[in-house]
């Protein structure tokens, strides 16, 4: 089976997916989390990945990325490799931890963008993983209402900025969002069997 087209350019945005090899874990406890937080954020340093939100589950992850390069495919072989090798040590097993290669859907309207965050940072409601999002962990959501040297590295300006150009504002603004229903539109996509390669207009998809 032919490998999905990867389309990279600089300034691209995607939604990326990976989960384990039959849904099994691929984060046990808080050092698994932390350990990946840790290589997400040099990987971002290290390719000039922006990486606009973030949510690890149990079995699965999602991120919101933005390239400086058109180098998505070395950012992620790089964060996937590294991960694997650190679990498998700690956790005292080899072989393939995730389920293949990740998911990318390139985000072709920057006007999904806000549909997005609200999806990847309310998926631990939605899995009842917690009941109130200030009690998840494991998210990039803490770093949209706390924007402390700890979250310096977080790319949240461009999403914060669609909400309102004053940062207290479109702070507030991100709080009520946060407490809305993920959009028609997105639950949809992520309800197909399969990704579509592509989010944004037909003029874009067809480009």
């Amino acid at each position: 089976m032919a490998r999905p087209l990867r389309i990279e350019f600089d300034g691209a945005w995607y939604l990326i997916m990976n989960q384990g090899r039959r849904q099994e874990r691929i984060f046990h406890d808080s050092q698994d989390c932390t350990a990946f937080v840790d290589l997400l954020q040099g990987t971002s340093a290290m390719f000039r990945v922006g990486v606009a939100a973030y949510c690890l589950m149990p079995s699965h992850y999602h991120l919101l990325l933005q390239t400086s390069e058109a180098n998505l495919a070395r950012a992620m072989r790089h964060l996937g490799g590294v991960y694997t090798q650190w679990f498998n040590r700690r956790h005292g097993v080899d072989g393939q931890l995730f389920r293949g290669r990740y998911k990318a859907m390139l985000v072709g309207d920057e006007e999904y963008l806000a549909g997005l965050l609200r999806y990847i940072h309310r998926n631990p409601l939605q899995a009842g993983l917690a009941q109130d999002l200030a009690d998840y962990p494991w998210s990039s959501h803490h770093g949209y209402l706390r924007r402390g040297k700890e979250w310096k590295w977080l790319h949240a300006e461009p999403l914060l900025a669609r909400f309102s150009d004053d940062p207290a504002k479109a702070r507030a603004a991100y709080r009520r969002s946060m407490a809305e229903d993920v959009d028609e539109t997105i639950e949809r996509v992520f309800s197909l069997k399969k990704l579509p390669s592509v989010l944004g207009t037909p003029e874009f998809v067809q480009a």
